[in-house]
């Protein structure tokens, strides 16, 4: 099923009204109050944990007008806020298309098969390695992952479900023997070594440079995922639209350097073009 051109034009024009009314009711309520502009951000915890704190503190310092709040979800609830108005912008990853929200991809990102360490690698790690927040070097194939007892979050998240299509596309059977949808109880399961799992590096940072938890990355086929800049259609630009977007940016090229390898900038980012992206529909 598709709109009729009118059918498309009267949604076009209602997005209009519906962000002019916003705007003129934000715009009223701040200089009625003398507030500063309210802004709910939301993140992954895999990109809070890596650059959170710096985004916070970069906002404070560098957008005094703007009163930032950060909501960290997965990206399933993150989007499903954004359509309930709770959140006014995100980023999230594996956002497929759905009416009145705008999306621009920024980054693609690679998950890591993480295990606890044997205890051979842990007599041979040195504490430069764990500080440097090493990987291990060989490259697992997923048709060697899928024969290891895995722990994965619920239904609903995005790795999970790539990682049973992706089984499937293979015809490959899964060992999926815990669901557990806490990122630190994954965590905490895996460096017991009751499992292994799937994660994004941002998740496990901190443990891998710690030895606590051995991350490698996936080969034949590698699992990668799309991050995505995701706003309503009708929500109405910032006041300070332009600080946003760069601090946004300058967030993005930070989480790209920290993962390194397992990161690749995509045209928004790399070409610096994320303002003109970002506010096609604003």
């Amino acid at each position: 099923m598709s709109p009729t051109r009118a059918g498309r034009l009267l949604y076009e024009r209602a997005c209009e009204v519906l962000r002019l009314l916003e705007e003129t009711g934000r715009q009223v309520t701040a200089i009625g109050r003398h507030d500063r502009e309210g802004i709910v951000l939301g993140l992954t915890n895999g990109f809070a944990n890596v650059v959170g704190r710096d985004l916070v503190l970069h906002a404070r310092r560098d957008l005094p007008t703007v009163e930032l709040s950060v909501v960290e979800e997965r990206s399933v609830v993150l989007v499903e806020a954004l359509e309930r108005h709770e959140v006014d912008v995100a980023l999230a990853y594996e956002v497929h298309e759905r009416p009145g929200l705008l999306r621009v991809p920024l980054l693609e990102e690679e998950t890591l098969f993480v295990t606890a360490p044997d205890s051979a690698s842990r007599r041979r790690a040195k504490p430069s390695d764990r500080g440097r927040g090493r990987r291990g070097s060989r490259p697992i194939k997923f048709a060697e992952l899928v024969t290891h007892p895995l722990v994965m979050p619920g239904p609903r998240d995005g790795v999970r479900q790539q990682v049973l299509a992706t089984a499937k596309r293979l015809a490959l059977p899964l060992q999926v023997t815990l669901d557990v949808s806490s990122v630190s109880m994954m965590k905490n399961m895996v460096a017991r070594g009751d499992a292994a799992a799937i994660m994004p590096y941002g998740n496990v940072i901190e443990d891998i440079r710690q030895g606590t938890i051995v991350g490698r990355r996936i080969a034949d086929p590698p699992l990668k995922r799309t991050m995505y800049l995701v706003r309503p259609m009708s929500r109405a630009a910032f006041e300070e639209e332009g600080g946003i977007l760069r601090l946004i940016e300058r967030m993005c090229r930070q989480y790209v350097d920290t993962l390194g390898e397992l990161a690749t900038p995509l045209a928004a980012l790399r070409d610096g073009a994320l303002h003109a992206a970002a506010t096609t529909a604003a």
